[in-house]
């Protein structure tokens, strides 16, 4: 008879990761992998190190093959084994990974020293989380993003902002509370609803600090405002004036309640600022362009405090 250890009756073969060539098994509770040692000691140390002590104790066994428990879930090890066997060319950088899996690849990648691993989740988070100004204009013209939406446009960075969180990633959180600010209200308070039928929801404090942010970034978007009403057009011509006339009706009429729903001082559309529309002489255009993009460096640097994160 196959020798099982009583701690591991009740487990069963995982359906894919199970090899039977293969010479070391991993529970994770309700399964067991059976995995060689030969490929993951080869991308981590962390495993060489495991194994090694194995092999000087008495360990589990299951079907008779050495066995040891790890604190991973089932869907953490299932995604470490299967870019583990790929040597890494299943994470595919070009197509967008689901936020599952990023927090997985983190943090098995981080326990298991897999840098790699860990590198290429951080490296989308920061992808969709910039942390220098350039980066703002990379994420805002990419046709795709490098991590899946989840509900309605920016639900997922409640999400991401608690795994930023988690990991202690506070250079991205400036961002993520910035865009987590862009949410309607009852959308911060209630949570949004994750693929895996869990409810995510913003700590007490990351829900206070965005609700007050909110307010900063609406008075950050009227000061763009205020500097193009009193800089931006700079010339006396019939045509500049009648569209300044155009924008000032726009700007008190027009989509101010939603300015508070939304406040979006960095991106294409601040109603405050609404010239997308408007057809001003090349060198106002010019001058507005300089002083929205001026506005915007300065906003962006002053995240952190708008959020009283300084």
């Amino acid at each position: 008879m196959v020798e099982t250890s009583p701690a591991l009756k009740d487990y069963q073969r995982h359906p894919v990761f199970w090899y039977t060539d293969g010479n070391v098994a991993l529970a994770s509770k309700p399964y067991v992998f059976r995995v060689h040692q030969s490929i993951l000691t080869r991308h981590s140390p962390v495993f060489q190190e495991t194994f090694q002590s194995m092999q000087e104790q008495r360990t589990y066994r299951y079907e008779g093959c050495p066995a040891v428990h790890v604190p991973d879930s089932v869907f953490a090890l299932s995604e470490l084994f299967r870019l583990l066997y790929s040597e890494g060319e299943r994470l595919n950088g070009d197509k967008a990974a689901t936020l599952e899996q990023i927090a997985a690849w983190l943090q098995v990648g981080q326990r298991y020293e897999i840098h790699w691993l860990s590198g290429e989740s951080i490296r989308r988070l920061e992808v969709e989380c910039p942390s220098y100004y350039p980066g703002v204009e990379n994420l805002r013209s990419r046709e795709q993003p490098v991590i899946q939406n989840i509900g309605q446009s920016g639900e997922k960075y409640i999400v991401i902002l608690n795994l930023l969180r988690k990991q202690d990633l506070n250079d991205l959180v400036p961002w993520c509370l910035y865009m987590c600010a862009q949410l309607p209200v009852e959308t911060l308070v209630g949570g949004v609803d994750c693929p895996d039928s869990r409810k995510e929801r913003l700590s007490e404090q990351d829900l206070i600090t965005c609700l007050k942010g909110k307010q900063g970034l609406i008075h950050a978007a009227m000061a763009v405002a205020d500097e193009f009403r009193s800089d931006g057009v700079n010339c006396d011509s019939p045509r500049c004036q009648k569209e300044m006339e155009k924008w000032e009706r726009k700007r008190v009429f027009s989509e101010m309640k939603e300015m508070f729903f939304q406040p979006d001082p960095l991106g294409s559309r601040n109603v405050f600022f609404p010239v997308e529309q408007l057809d001003f002489c090349k060198s106002c255009q010019k001058n507005i362009d300089y002083i929205r993009e001026k506005q915007q460096q300065e906003i962006f640097s002053s995240l952190s405090a708008y959020f009283g994160l300084e």
